[in-house]
Parts: C-alpha cells; sequence; structure tokens
C-alpha cells in the first residue's frame, strides 16, 4: 500500500454483514484515506483537518467514523468519507 504521508493512527473496521472490511489511516497531513483488505485506497479525503489527525476510530456498528486533529476539532464521518458533523 503506498500512502504519500506518515500514518499516524489507524482503525479496522471488521467484517459486518453484507459489507467489506475497511481499513481507516490517519496521516499527518490531516488527511485520512479508506482502504480495502487487499491495500487498495478506495477513498482518500485530502483535507479532513488542518494538521495531523491524532486519533480515528470506527463507531461499533461501522456506520460512523470519528476523527481529532492538532486542530483541535472532532469530526463525524460516514462510512463513505462524508463529514457528518
Amino acid at each position: 500500500m503506498d500512502v504519500d504521508s506518515s500514518v499516524i493512527c489507524m482503525d479496522w473496521l471488521p467484517v459486518a454483514k453484507g459489507s467489506a472490511e475497511v481499513l481507516s489511516l490517519g496521516c499527518a497531513d490531516g488527511s485520512f484515506k479508506l482502504a480495502s483488505k487487499a491495500g487498495r485506497i478506495e477513498k482518500n479525503i485530502a483535507e479532513a483537518h488542518s494538521g495531523a489527525i491524532i486519533c480515528i476510530k470506527w463507531s461499533y456498528e461501522g456506520a460512523a467514523l470519528a476523527s481529532s486533529g492538532e486542530d483541535g476539532m472532532i469530526k463525524i464521518w460516514s462510512k463513505n468519507g462524508m463529514m457528518r458533523s
């Protein structure tokens, strides 16, 4: 897997009924990536935070992803990488 920026944190979403496994990667450049089990980058959210992403975590149901960054913000994202709040 080729990632342009240093990976600071990651979280694995195990297989759920009717969906594929997804790995989320929080990067030093403020972006995060969603990768498949095969190691292919499925989605790149380039400007998720101003500064590095410090922590990234899937919800227990896998319906949402939370990220926190050096910018002091906590953001909630859909499984497809769309910002919710």
